[in-house]
Order: structure tokens, then C-alpha cells, then sequence
């Protein structure tokens, strides 16, 4: 027998039910301390995406930009990142590192050994330092990697504009082994006078979990700008490195490259791609033996490059790669993500590969908003949790039709980059580039995965105004899971 409530017990009862929802979850926000909850995911389960509150990383009067990012494998609580750091004596960049040990929300901050009036290190007398990478190994071991130059000054160009040939450029490793809180141990990878007239630039580095290997990529500009991608390799956990050898391919007049990056996949396997401007494409090679050899580079998806200005900007947008590697999946899950123009505007693309690179996807547009609306999205970064999910980061304009202020924007994919969840806003603050000093926001930003959490560090200038320039790095954690996972899992 059906009975009917009348419509006043009616709207009571769905009231009630409505509150005890809200409440319910109200329990689960404040047990976690963050910010708006959003429901989907896999099956029937309740599934959770959490983004954080926005932590300031630096907070100098000088500029800081370029971060990168590591979460230790051992503890989801610990932290290390670090960026092009203004805050030195001669008011030039210099590799700055951040240690937190709280999930992001306070981080102590310091500078790699070398600087103007700093410790010694083999990087003692150079002028700069940047283009920062960090990587934890399984013992918790904390690898950053950068370049280093001399400026070039002489009667004619007495500010040091630009950088010396010869000896005064390089690429270095530094090694902590208690947990990024020092950097005694530099390694020198490379210098100009290994190869002559040349400058050393855009390195990247992994690590592998399974023997402690560290490997490292980067690109040499030689005479006439030829540009070749160089590898290096550690076999003794970053005590001691290889002679860098040129793994690009001279005989197809591969002389224009930039933007190499590299991942380790479980069976050991080295991977590496970068962006071929000649042929406007993303070119891949893989190493089976530590990197002892590679294969024959070959083509695996086309690139058309975002202006250097995209409209609204006056600080620079470059195309550069970055990519990521499934811990856990045997297969070998890779994805290599980079801001492309074919639309008509920028857009965060991403491919990926199942089959340990033999294979790959087309590119899949990772933004959501309308294609071709004239509105930008660049600098994308790409991380994958050890459940197998894939995070991806990137600045985004769409909610400004004068294409000029930005926000961080994210997605993920719970079936390896098949689908994608509808794009969240992760910032809790809209800025405008054109207010970091220099009009310069870095090439690149960071992102990293733990167990129900991914991590993105980013260049910010919430702080500035056209006036008062200010460039800072920014720090969000996105929750994601079933609500308990979340008391399983202590990080906030």
C-alpha cells in the first residue's frame, strides 16, 4: 500500500535528507582541512577530487620562477622543490631549493653551494645557476639538477648580457643525502670546453628506482645554433657521471632540438624525447642498457609551435615537453604532454604509449573549454600517482576574454589518458603574468603524484602590479580518492 505525505511533509523529509548529505560531507572536508569537493570516478564508488589551499613556496622581494618539484617516495609528507632563486648577492638567478616536510604548507628555503659569498663548490665563481630538476631516489636521496654560466662582459657589453664560450657554462647534479636539507655533493656533468664554442641548456633528469641510476638530458647549442641533445649517466647513485654523448641524429639534419626529457619505466628502460623544430615534431629514443646505447630517434607525434608572445603576454611562452612514467605498470605507461597552436591558440596537447613507447596515441587536448576560442593554455606538467592515474597541470585564461589573466587549471585520467575528468580550477587566486619582473615567468612549471594526492609548483604573481613587479612560487596539493581513503592516507 502507498501512502502520500503531503507536500508540507513532503518538502520536510527532502530537506532533512539534504542536510544529512551536506553534513556528511561536511565531516569529510573539514577532516581533510581543504577546499571544494567534487564527485565522479570509477564505478558506483564515491570518488572525491579535493583541491588544496594555495601554498606560497618563496615569498622574497626578489624574483623567483622555473620551479621543480619531488615528493619522497617514502613519505607523502615530505617535499623537495626548487626554482630560479633572485635572492642572492649579485642579484642574479642561482639554483634556490625548498624543503617541507608538512605536505606544502611551510617550506624552509636555501641556496646550492656556490653562490656569490656561499660555501665552495665546483660552481664557485660562476655567476648563475637555473633551469632546476628534482629527483628523489628509493632511499630517499635528493637529486637536483642545473645549469651554471659566466656572464659575458667585456668594454663593449659591460652589464654581462648573454654568456661566455668556452669553460663558463655547464650542467651540474647535486646529491643530498639527508633529505634536501644540504647539498655538499656537486657533480660537473659538462662543460663548454668539452665541446668547444657552445653553451649547455634545458637539462632534465631521472632517476631509477630499481638500481639508483641517475640520468640526465640536455641540448648543447654549438656554432651556427646547431642544437644537439647530450646524455649522461650515473651508475653509482650521482657520485660520479659519463662523458656526455650526443644521442640527437646528425645524418637527418637534426639540428634544431630543445626541450629533452627523460623517465625510467619499472624493467629499466631509458627514455627520451624532445622537440625536433626543423621538422616540427616530437622525436623519441629509448636506451635497454642504462644507457649505454639508444635506439635510432624516430617521430612519434607533430608539434605546432605557440608564438614565443602569445597575445596578452609580454613575458615569453615557449613549446617545451614534459612527460611522466607509471611507476607500477610493468607494460611501460608513458605520457609526454606540451602547449601546441594548431587550434588557433595555445592548448595543453598529451600523448601516451601502453607498450613502453612502441606504440603511441594521438594527441588528446586536455583543456575543456571551447576549441579555437582565441584563449590560452600553456606550460602543462604531467605526473603519475602509483595507482596508475595521470595528473595533469597548466595554466589557463579562459575565464578572461582579454586572454591576459590566468589561473591553474587540472585533469585527470583514472584509465591511462583513455578519459579525462572535467578540468577544476586549482588556484585560489587569478594573476596576470605581465606583472613578474622582467616579463619572465620561466619555461616550465612542476608537477608530482603520491597515493591520493598530486602536486603542482608554479610561477605566480598574485603579489605584483605593472608598478611593483613580483614573481613567487606557488604550491597546491589536489586530494582525489574515496572519502576513506583520505584517513588512510595522513597527508592534508
Amino acid at each position: 500500500m502507498k501512502v502520500e505525505l503531503p507536500n508540507e511533509k513532503k518538502m520536510i523529509a527532502i530537506i532533512i535528507v539534504v542536510l544529512l548529505m551536506i553534513a556528511t560531507l561536511y565531516i569529510a572536508i573539514v577532516s581533510i582541512e581543504l577546499g571544494d569537493v567534487i564527485s565522479g570516478g570509477p564505478g558506483e564508488e564515491e570518488f572525491l577530487i579535493i583541491p588544496g589551499k594555495n601554498y606560497a613556496v618563496t615569498a622574497t622581494p626578489e624574483p623567483n620562477n622555473e620551479p621543480g618539484m619531488a615528493v619522497d617516495p617514502n613519505d607523502p609528507m615530505h617535499i623537495v622543490a626548487a626554482s630560479n632563486d633572485y635572492g642572492t648577492p649579485n642579484g642574479d638567478a642561482w639554483v634556490g631549493y625548498y624543503v617541507s616536510w608538512d605536505g606544502g604548507k611551510t617550506w624552509t628555503r636555501d641556496l646550492i653551494p656556490g653562490y656569490l659569498g656561499g660555501p665552495i663548490s665546483p660552481l664557485t665563481g660562476m655567476d648563475l645557476s637555473g633551469d632546476p630538476v628534482v629527483c628523489f631516489d628509493a632511499q630517499g636521496n635528493v637529486f637536483i639538477s642545473g645549469l651554471f654560466a659566466k656572464r659575458a662582459r667585456n668594454p663593449v657589453n659591460p652589464l654581462g648580457f648573454g654568456f661566455n664560450a668556452g669553460r663558463a657554462d655547464g650542467i651540474f647534479v647535486a646529491k643530498s643525502t639527508d633529505g634536501g636539507a644540504t647539498f655538499d655533493q656537486i657533480s660537473i656533468l659538462a662543460t663548454a670546453m668539452q665541446t668547444m664554442i657552445s653553451f649547455h641548456d634545458k637539462e632534465w633528469m631521472a632517476v631509477d628506482m630499481n638500481n639508483g641510476n641517475v640520468y640526465v638530458v640536455w641540448v648543447v647549442f654549438t656554432i651556427l645554433s646547431v642544437a644537439n641533445v647530450l646524455f649522461s649517466r650515473s651508475t653509482d647513485n650521482g657520485n660520479s657521471f659519463s662523458t656526455p654523448q650526443v644521442i640527437s641524429e646528425y645524418s637527418a639534419f637534426e639540428i634544431a632540438n630543445q626541450g629533452s626529457t627523460i623517465q625510467v619505466t619499472p624493467d629499466g628502460r631509458v627514455h627520451v624525447w624532445w622537440i625536433d623544430f626543423n621538422q616540427a615534431q616530437v622525436r623519441y629514443t629509448f636506451s635497454d642498457d642504462q644507457g649505454g646505447t639508444f635506439s635510432q630517434p624516430r617521430s612519434i607525434a607533430d608539434v605546432v609551435e605557440i608564438p614565443r608572445y602569445v597575445d596578452g603576454n609580454d613575458y615569453r611562452t615557449p613549446t617545451l615537453l614534459m612527460s611522466a612514467a607509471d611507476p607500477n605498470d610493468e607494460n611501460g605507461s608513458l605520457y609526454v604532454t606540451w602547449n601546441d597552436y594548431r587550434t588557433g591558440d595555445s592548448d595543453a596537447l598529451l600523448i601516451f604509449s601502453h607498450d613502453n613507447g612502441a606504440t603511441w596515441s594521438d594527441q588528446l587536448r586536455m583543456n575543456d573549454d571551447e576549441e579555437g576560442n582565441g584563449l590560452d593554455q600553456y606550460f602543462p606538467a604531467v605526473a603519475v600517482s602509483p595507482d596508475g592515474f595521470v595528473h595533469v597541470f597548466f595554466y589557463d585564461k579562459r575565464n578572461d576574454e582579454n586572454n591576459t589573466i590566468m589561473e591553474v587549471y587540472y585533469t585527470m585520467s583514472m584509465d591511462g589518458g583513455m578519459n579525462w575528468t572535467f578540468n577544476i580550477n586549482a588556484s585560489d587566486a587569478s594573476f596576470n603574468g605581465n606583472n613578474a619582473p622582467h616579463a619572465f615567468i620561466g619555461d616550465y612549471n612542476a608537477a608530482a603524484a603520491s597515493e591520493h594526492t598530486a602536486y603542482y609548483a608554479w610561477c605566480d604573481t598574485r603579489e605584483g602590479t605593472p608598478e611593483t613587479g613580483d614573481s613567487e612560487i606557488y604550491f597546491v596539493a589536489v586530494k582525489f580518492g574515496c572519502p576513506d581513503c583520505f584517513e588512510e592516507d595522513n597527508t592534508e
